[in-house]
């Protein structure tokens, strides 16, 4: 079973943060005793975390050690999911120097860093740079002369006597020398992060409103399939959501794109990890799309949502708030008073609502027929000036909806406030929370500038209508368009059948259509939709296609062949960083499906690192197969790459698109959730000149006694001693011609040496360009 891509969430990861830095929140030059440090001499620092689960998809029983030892040993590589798993980890930060004292004296005990953890670990920005000051932003390098067009890394020949030195060693200068230290990582995996990274907060994404129960996926889940589902699944599905809530409520745009947080500096970071990661299925905003008008549920999540749980609200007053009387009988109880509040009107009064905070000339304008269209009251039209609106706030009617439209938030925006909770379109109801039907299996989405009842019984006159026979008309059969053209509306698809709005084979994404759905779920079992439940709207979302416009919409990977909109807004951006460590860590194994994750994902990276510079000095040793962090580099199969195959009846979409990758050309496809950086990458030699750390001493051990020797003398007649021994010696270092460069050969030992029958350096052919 494939997971379709809009059911796919990024894995939540949680981080203890060790600070490295040299400030007070720092530990590498905290001193704990006069002889001591927070980062110890040893340089040893374990850490691990209880909250973090391995991956056990191979069952065990907790009390038998051997069941225990099956599952650690199994589960790494069964390409079986692990829903409980949680790598959460251990994660270095401000480490670009892990020198003790600014004075970098020389100190035989003090070693660098070995962090020990049996979780994940992270490094985020520069770490451990060959330097000789803190605020140097150049890393020195073994030789003066730096590689470069001009100068050829073989012939560099003036040694940098600061490099992996500190002064009062031996062979080192009296003063300055290299912060350099040497360091090692054990642990689960290693991701590296650049230092711009920004750590994602849940609300940017609506992380909150996503199904984060942790059931087992259900196969067979489609919109017009519903099986025997978990109880908060259904519940979901009821109130018109699926796995995923497409982040429709939060503040994330400004221009359609994610927007930068100029709350954190002024020209603006990334709104972080939970919104940017490629992984996260957003909602796409466009300009020129139909409005709608949003419903709230004031609970913290779906599944706790009712039938009566859900209201528009409106700003009786204009006051931008919606704690006041709404001066009419919102509750039906009769009686209108203070129990009546703004925040509680519901769709179906919404009509009543608009009369009470106008005034009764409304009623003149609106006619004997109690119903309110565009024509006699605009939406965007601000309300006269009266002296029933005592407070002069003449804001109009969308200025007053309370959970907005799909262009705007809530009224109430703030964070403790009405953002915080799940939105979705409305649609004309009654007041038992039943949907209005204008014919068979045809309902009212509420659209902007549609008719509405001001009496708040007629029910069957609110919303836009289907129109199944004649031309379609904004602001009667879909809602009207913003004005303003810097506006951005939630993109859903549209269909060119209004007689049958959820047949997938007219299903567009034209801006002048009614909205496409699907019939809200039987949960009962009776054969037809439940009333009380929500039709089901298909969002066009930024893994469906990162650019296009409506009404055009990527069909398959070609479309992301010439450029890469998805990598370059839907990514974080990365900056060129430098890890200088010895990583001993795990990787995860692929089958012949998938992608390897191979040597150049032996450490992991995030974020777009397109034409971006990871440059690694140390080495690496595979330790084992990862546990925790156990999923396969690629999210899909191989086989998905071939775009031909896609098609409404073959695809990874629970919407049925034409799609079966992610609209990035990394993998043809495949990867979202980074772009590969430059890799230069390469042995630190400065290890050579250091004494073994406590690790590094686990790969020696001194002799006991003498060493068992055994000598066979050979013949200069021995073809491959013959061979060495007739060897010629070329003309310059490298033995490679250059431009106008021949290279010639010398005898390489003397004649005395050499065997009989060997050729003479003259009948080695000269080699040139």
């Amino acid at each position: 079973m494939l997971l379709d891509l809009e059911q796919r969430q990024p894995l939540e990861i949680r981080v203890t943060d060790i600070d490295l830095s040299s400030t007070a929140s720092g530990i590498a030059t905290t001193a704990i005793t006069a002889n001591e440090y927070l980062l110890p001499y040893s340089g040893i620092i374990y850490a691990t975390r209880d909250d973090a689960l391995r991956d056990a998809s191979e069952p065990y029983v907790e009390t038998d050690v051997s069941s225990v030892s099956n599952s650690e040993l199994l589960s790494p590589t069964d390409f079986r999911l692990d829903s409980t798993r949680r790598p959460n980890g251990i994660r270095l930060i401000n480490g670009g120097t892990l020198a003790r004292t600014s004075a970098n004296t020389y100190i035989a005990k003090e070693k660098g860093l070995i962090l020990v953890t049996n979780l994940p670990a992270y490094i985020k920005g520069d770490f451990n740079l060959h330097r000789t000051s803190t605020s140097s932003t150049t890393e020195i390098e073994e030789f003066t002369e730096i590689e470069s067009a001009s100068v050829n890394f073989y012939n560099r020949s003036t040694a940098n006597t600061n490099f992996a030195c500190r002064a009062g060693r031996t062979g080192c200068p009296a003063t300055g020398g290299d912060l350099w230290r040497p360091a090692t990582i054990i642990a689960d995996s290693m991701t590296l992060l650049s230092g711009s990274f920004v750590d994602g907060v849940r609300r940017f994404a609506d992380y909150d409103l996503n199904n984060n129960t942790g059931i087992t996926v259900e196969d067979g889940l489609t919109p017009t399939a519903v099986p025997t589902l978990d109880v908060r699944r259904q519940n979901r599905l009821k109130n018109g959501f699926w796995e995923n809530a497409y982040s429709t409520s939060s503040f994330w745009t400004s221009d359609g794109n994610p927007r930068l947080d100029t709350s954190v500096i002024s020209t603006g970071i990334s709104l972080g990890s939970y919104l940017v990661n490629g992984v996260t299925p957003i909602q796409r905003r466009v300009n020129g799309q139909p409005l709608y008008v949003m419903e709230i549920c004031r609970k913290l999540t779906v599944s706790e949502c009712g039938t009566g749980d859900w209201y528009v609200g409106f700003d009786r007053n204009g006051d931008g708030d919606l704690d006041d009387t709404a001066l009419f009988d919102v509750n039906r109880d009769g009686i209108v008073n203070s129990s009546d509040k703004e925040k509680d009107v519901k769709a179906y009064q919404l009509g009543q609502a608009i009369v009470a905070a106008y005034g009764s000339s409304l009623l003149s304008l609106v006619g004997a027929d109690n119903i309110l269209v565009n024509s006699e009251l605009g939406w965007t039209a601000p309300f006269p000036l009266t002296s029933f609106l005592t407070s002069g706030n003449n804001k109009s009617i969308r200025d007053r909806l309370g959970a907005g439209d799909t262009t705007r938030l809530s009224l109430q925006g703030a964070l403790d406030k009405d953002r915080l909770y799940p939105r979705r379109v409305a649609f004309a109801r009654d007041n038992n929370n039943n949907l209005v039907i204008s014919s068979p299996s045809l309902y009212k989405p509420m659209g902007v500038g549609c008719s509405l009842d001001i009496t708040g019984l007629l029910y069957s006159i609110n919303g836009c209508t289907y129109n199944t026979l004649g031309i379609l008309v904004s602001g009667i059969n879909y809602g009207l368009t913003d004005s303003d053209a810097n506006s951005r509306t939630l993109w859903f698809r549209t269909t060119d059948t209004p007689a049958t709005p959820g047949d997938i084979d007219y299903a567009v994404y034209a801006s002048n259509k009614p909205l496409f759905y699907f019939p809200p779920i039987d949960a009962n079992g009776d054969g037809s939709p439940d009333l009380d439940n929500q039709p089901l709207l298909v969002p066009v979302l930024e893994i469906h296609d990162a650019k296009k416009n409506p009404p055009n919409l990527r069909t398959d990977a070609t479309d992301v062949a010439s450029g890469d909109d998805f990598k370059s807004n839907w990514l974080q951006q990365a900056t060129d960083t430098i890890f200088n460590a010895t990583f001993v860590v795990g990787n995860s194994p692929s089958r012949t499906d998938e992608i390897s994750s191979g040597l150049q994902n032996f450490v992991r990276f995030l974020e777009n690192w397109d034409t971006r510079t990871a440059k690694i000095s140390g080495s690496f040793i595979q330790l084992k197969r990862s546990s925790f962090s156990t999923a396969p580099i690629a999210p899909i199969f191989t086989n998905r790459q071939s775009s031909a195959t896609a098609s409404k009846d073959y695809n990874l979409s629970i919407f049925d698109y034409s799609l079966d990758t992610y609209p990035t050309r990394n993998a043809n496809g495949l990867l979202p959730f980074y772009a590969a950086p430059n890799r230069k990458w390469g042995f630190d030699v400065g290890l050579l000149s250091e004494q073994p750390d406590l690790f590094a001493q686990r790969f020696t051990a001194p002799p006991t006694g003498r060493p068992n020797e055994f000598f066979r003398e050979v013949g200069r007649d021995d073809t491959w001693v013959k061979t060495l021994l007739c060897a010629g010696e070329a003309s310059n270092q490298t033995g490679i011609p250059t431009t106008g460069v021949t290279v010639t050969y010398a005898k390489a030992v003397p004649d005395e040496y050499r065997p009989s029958g060997c050729p003479s350096p003259s009948d080695i052919p000269s080699d040139s360009l």
